[in-house]
């Protein structure tokens, strides 16, 4: 396998694999605002910087100059980014106790 198709493999994976993901996990108006969003945002930013010559794509089949699996590639991307809880949150949304500055300098 070419490192290309590896590649291009590789990102569409990610974009349907976060789709399924947020199909059980997000409401379905989310979801396609995301997805459906972030595909036309990747698309209009690709179309022009591709058409303007900034940005050369190599790898077919294209639409417009813009790769598909590209369309895959930047909202599994975008996706995946939020999905890591914050430092301060539990995994169940709860928030991990911080206690006060007067409760760190104490010594028991």
């Amino acid at each position: 396998m070419s490192q290309q198709r590896f590649f291009t493999g590789a990102a569409a994976s990610l974009g349907v694999l976060a789709l399924v993901h947020a199909a059980f996990t997000w409401p379905r108006y989310a979801t396609r605002a995301f997805f459906g969003g972030g595909a036309l945002v990747a698309f209009v930013g690709e179309a022009v910087v591709s058409n303007l010559g900034w940005l050369k794509h190599h790898i077919g089949p294209t639409v417009v100059g813009v790769p598909v699996y590209v369309l895959f590639g930047w909202a599994g991307t975008i996706y995946v980014a939020p999905r890591r809880p914050p430092r301060n949150r539990r995994l169940d949304g709860s928030r991990r106790h911080q206690g006060t500055r007067d409760d760190r300098r104490r010594t028991h």
